[in-house]
């Protein structure tokens, strides 16, 4: 039996602007199941007013999500091994890999 094993990490990187943009889609795709459903996290929000649920995920990512990527995801970026660089539909249009010696 041979067993391989590998140190490789990858960074996934996309600009702030579309994560957030991802983030909101995703937040009202999950509202618009989550009515059907009182166990569903997000039933309070789907059944309340779409612009305040809105708002309030909005105030998520601002205070939460894009503190944590600035603070703690991005500085670990130059670490990895490969970026992936992903644009508009989550299409990759940037690879770096890192040269080792």
């Amino acid at each position: 039996m041979f067993i391989l094993f590998f140190d490789f990490s990858l960074f996934v990187d996309a600009d702030p602007e579309l994560i957030e943009h991802w983030y909101l889609e995703r937040f009202e795709a999950l509202l618009d199941t989550a009515f059907k459903d009182p166990t569903n996290y997000y039933y309070q929000y789907a059944i309340g007013k779409r612009e305040d649920a809105i708002t309030m995920a909005k105030a998520v990512w601002r205070d939460v999500n894009l503190k944590n990527l600035k603070e703690y995801i991005l500085p670990t970026k130059s670490r990895a091994d490969v970026i992936l660089h992903k644009t508009t539909q989550h299409l990759i249009d940037q690879i770096y890999l890192k040269k080792y010696w």
